[in-house]
């Protein structure tokens, strides 16, 4: 057997350990973020006994805008993100707010 013979016989098989070590690596589980989703406001937070610490205000333009505020009770913290923007075919101006809670990554939501 040449040389050229061997090698035409093991590219393909070196492609698919290749492909499938690829593969392999990619479906190995992400790790979940530290801020899970909360059922919880901003206005409730307060209410609990949250402390807002620190707010970031972030512009985009005239009309858009992002307010990220991050609260703290002792042990717990949450982010809460308020995006304001000009929807695109109505000009009309809308809202989305959302709050997370920091948690272990890979547990799961304690559905607050």
């Amino acid at each position: 057997m040449s040389v050229r013979f061997v090698t035409r016989m093991l590219a393909p098989v070196l492609a698919f350990l290749l492909a499938a070590a690829s593969l392999a690596v990619q479906a190995e589980p992400v790790p979940e973020s530290q801020w899970q989703p909360s059922q919880a406001t901003l206005f409730t937070l307060v209410q609990d006994g949250y402390r807002i610490v620190s707010v970031i205000d972030e512009r985009r333009g005239d009309a858009n805008s992002t307010q990220t505020f991050y609260l703290q009770r002792e042990q717990g913290a949450f982010k809460c993100i308020e995006q304001h923007q000009i929807e695109q075919r109505t000009h009309m101006p809308e809202a989305q707010f959302a709050c997370f809670e920091l948690a272990q990554p890979f547990s799961t939501p304690k559905g607050k």
